[in-house]
Formats: C-alpha cells, sequence, structure tokens
C-alpha cells in the first residue's frame, strides 16, 4: 500500500521530495533497487541534505546512489515528463 499511497501523492504533489523519499524507501526495502536508485539521485540533486541521515544510517544506500550512474532518460510511472540524470 506504501507504494500506492506515495505515487498517488505525487500525483497530487509531482515535487514532493518527502513522497519521493517514502517512494524510495519502499522500492528499496522491496529489493527494487535500481527504482530506488534512480529516485535517491533526483532527490539528492533537488536537496542533498536530505538524504544525510538515511545515507548515515545505511552506508549501503548511499554508495549505491552516488556511484550509480543513471543510463539515461528514464520515465518514472508518477510522472508526465521524462526525467534526465547526469
Amino acid at each position: 500500500k506504501s507504494v500506492e499511497y506515495s505515487k498517488k501523492a505525487l500525483a497530487i504533489k509531482p515535487d514532493s521530495i518527502e513522497a519521493k523519499r517514502q517512494l524510495a524507501w519502499t522500492y528499496w526495502r522491496m529489493g527494487h533497487q535500481e527504482e530506488a536508485a534512480y529516485l535517491y539521485q533526483e532527490i539528492y540533486e533537488k536537496s542533498p541534505g536530505t538524504l544525510s541521515e538515511v545515507f548515515k544510517k545505511y552506508p549501503e544506500l548511499g554508495k549505491k546512489v552516488l556511484l550509480t550512474k543513471p543510463r539515461a532518460r528514464r520515465r518514472i510511472p508518477f510522472q508526465s515528463q521524462p526525467v534526465l540524470f547526469l
């Protein structure tokens, strides 16, 4: 249900960092690390300080997010425009 609620929140407020962070964390816990990494990268680009506590508590997550190079444009289900990760 967490994925469903986070997506609904993002449909209402697409720039909500908290909703993206919740969705990313849910994906991570479900084992969908690639989806989580993309969302965390997007959050990190917009607000690096938001994730500092998460990365301190889960350093392996921080390494995955910060060291993973995005492949190309990727459409995330709740966004109308493709996201370009550089």
